[in-house]
């Protein structure tokens, strides 16, 4: 019986798992349920700007695979907070695979909060991208 029992580090990984698992599979229906109302970050000001952006960016082949690497979890629920690095792969059909690189390495920082038993991603902050200082605002940058 212990076994069907989550720990708080495995429900917020399920969380960050199920998200990463959506955005390879182009479904951002899948990841909504995920992000808190009250989401906001330094580029997306609220749930529904960020989940515009994710409806656009995945109505087409983008993501192959996501490998991630946990750097650091500090769980006191209510809250978390997760600095992990994903290294994606992009889809050799995606804008991005044409045109600018195949993979990239990002790290970022994610705030979670539990809401009525439930993790949800209230804000999520990117650090680096390609090993190089970043922010939300550099994704459009094709210089990465």
């Amino acid at each position: 019986m212990d076994c069907l029992v989550r720990t708080e580090k495995e429900e917020v990984r399920a969380v960050i798992d199920t998200a990463l698992k959506a955005a390879r599979h182009e479904d951002p229906g899948a990841i909504e349920p995920l992000i808190s109302e009250s989401y906001h970050d330094s580029y997306h000001n609220t749930k529904n700007i960020l989940m515009h952006y994710c409806r656009m960016w995945l109505s087409q082949p983008l993501i192959k695979k996501n490998y991630k690497t946990i750097l650091e979890e500090k769980i006191s629920p209510p809250q978390a907070a997760v600095v992990m690095t994903v290294r994606t792969v992009f889809d050799e059909q995606s804008f991005v695979a044409r045109n600018l690189r195949s993979t990239i390495t990002a790290k970022a920082r994610l705030n979670l909060t539990k809401k009525q038993d439930r993790w949800l991603i209230e804000r999520v902050e990117i650090l680096e991208l390609a090993g190089r200082p970043a922010q939300w605002k550099d994704i459009n940058s094709a210089d990465w």
